[in-house]
């Protein structure tokens, strides 16, 4: 998972992000975007994702991780062309 994770940040400049909990677990799941993988009727597409624990369910990490820009400015050009761009590549 880590490999695909680093490959769709180096070809779209976005993905998923670890999440740690500061003075506690170093990992305890990821949030952030990516390329919906399949061809549909609603694809091209970007999912907003997230997978914790379940320890750590309950406790604010999605709601806290949400607040934060999951893309930068500069790579909104590129989430807007991965949105409009008819290939797919997962």
């Amino acid at each position: 998972m880590a490999s695909r994770i680093d490959a769709e940040f180096e070809d779209c400049g976005f993905s998923f992000w670890a999440v740690e909990v500061s003075g506690g677990s170093p990992f305890i799941g990821f949030v952030g975007l990516r390329r919906v993988p399949f061809i549909a009727p609603f694809t091209p597409a970007v999912e907003v994702g997230w997978r914790l624990a379940r320890e750590h369910w309950g406790h604010g990490y999605v709601t806290e991780a949400q607040k934060r820009p999951f893309v930068s400015g500069s790579k909104m050009l590129a989430l807007m062309r991965s949105c409009l761009s008819p290939r797919q590549t997962m």
